[in-house]
């Protein structure tokens, strides 16, 4: 299971509601997925479900209309990465309600180093816990992308454990370059772009294979990190198949608890796992999202954006979350993180008493200043640090958060 990697597979699998199966083959440049036909009892054979990755032979389809496949699977070797004898024994595939999921046991440092700005000012302003369910929200030009990439990076380098899903929706043919260059490791599939011609329903279906690509894996004792860029685009190509491209039709739409459906998924299984083993893994789902300020009348008026409510109507969804400054942004301060502005559901239960009263504390006091002075005091105090340890006796020093103009007015 260890070395199973999509690119060897045929696609993923989905089945419909009348037991029908298609196997979707992801493009590796943003364009449409390609379809391949499955005969029904080669997919009940396999227990072919929604997400499972089979392997095997395919050959043309003669003669197909448009829009149908124009590729079979004729055989299939192997489902997960599992051969035959271990795929009949995998683990079926059920919808986890609350029950099922256990409060997490592990946080992970997505610091990688120093040197690593972005890692170590995420592990001060909100501490990830394996199963949580997180956003990384911010204006335009506020380093979303980048930020949800250092938390990739740093699952990758502390937790050699977590399999990496990132899910690109939306996404320009330079942007899944650039994700596939920085992760070799991780699977990176990248939804059909808008100028793919792809319809707004084969998008979604696109991503929602691969969240179910990433469940089933948890089903096999694997922790996975699935990495979305952007929760917005996938929240818009909701919108889309409801025809719901206004503030009040948004607000009125099964999206918003479809999009929370895609925060639930997230969660420690602890209980589960390959052959009831007790080797449940976890799924950890961290979206970034398009948030800005609101304008009052807008709002009133029924006329702001209907991609700006996709962060409220999640929110309370979320265990874990990270706020980017547009203020910072704007003056060119990156990473433009916000470390008063994080949210970590598990942190005080999984952080040793000690460490969490001092985090708390600078935190605190970092809270008194100005956005800007907040800002330059931690950046002043990484640049004098190594670890976590030396950044907190740093930030605990009072000279280092006086206020903004007795240490030079840098508001």
């Amino acid at each position: 299971m260890t070395g199973f990697r999509l690119a060897a597979t045929a696609g993923i699998a989905h089945r419909s509601e009348d037991g029908e199966v298609t196997v979707w083959r992801p493009s590796r440049g943003g364009g449409a997925w390609a379809r391949l036909a499955v005969e029904r009892d080669l997919a009940d054979r396999w227990r072919l479900a929604t997400g499972d990755a089979p392997a095997g032979p395919t050959e043309g389809v003669a003669c197909a209309s448009s829009g149908e496949p124009t590729e079979r699977l004729v055989r299939i070797d192997e489902v997960n990465g599992l051969d035959a004898e271990a795929a009949r024994e995998r683990p079926s595939p059920r919808r986890r309600g609350p029950m099922d999921r256990s409060s997490p046991e592990r946080l992970v440092s997505l610091s990688t180093g120093a040197h690593d700005l972005t890692g170590r000012w995420l592990d001060l302003a909100a501490p990830l816990a394996l199963g949580s369910a997180g956003l990384v929200h911010g204006p335009q030009g506020s380093g979303r992308t980048r930020t949800l990439q250092a938390v990739a990076a740093g699952a990758l380098a502390n937790a050699p454990d977590v399999r990496v899903v990132a899910l690109l929706a939306r996404a320009r043919g330079e942007e899944v370059t650039d994700w596939r260059r920085r992760f070799p490791s991780a699977e990176v599939l990248a939804a059909p772009s808008t100028e793919s011609g792809a319809p707004a329903d084969e998008r979604l279906l696109a991503c929602e294979l691969a969240l179910a690509f990433a469940q089933r894996r948890t089903e096999l004792g694997e922790h996975v990190l699935l990495a979305v860029d952007s929760l917005t685009a996938v929240w818009s190509d909701m919108l889309e198949t409801e025809e719901a491209d206004a503030q009040r039709e948004a607000d009125r739409s099964e999206a918003r608890e479809r999009v929370r459906e895609w925060m639930h998924a997230a969660g420690w299984f602890g209980g589960e796992g390959f052959l009831g083993g007790g080797l449940g893994g976890s799924l950890t789902v961290v979206a970034s999202a398009w948030r800005t300020a609101v304008d009052a009348e807008a709002e009133e008026e029924g006329e702001v954006h209907p991609g700006l409510r996709m962060v409220e109507h999640t929110m309370d969804a979320t265990t874990w979350s990270v706020a980017l400054s547009g203020e910072l942004a704007r003056s060119r301060r990156f990473p433009a993180i916000d470390p008063c502005g994080g949210r970590s559901r598990w942190e005080d239960v999984l952080t040793p008493p000690v460490l969490l009263e001092r985090r708390l504390s600078v935190r605190r006091r970092l809270a008194a200043l100005p956005m800007r002075d907040r800002h330059a005091a931690v950046m002043e105090a990484i640049e004098r640090s190594a670890n976590e340890e030396e950044l907190l006796d740093a930030l605990a020093e009072p000279e280092r958060l006086q206020d903004g103009e007795e240490r030079g007015g840098t508001r």
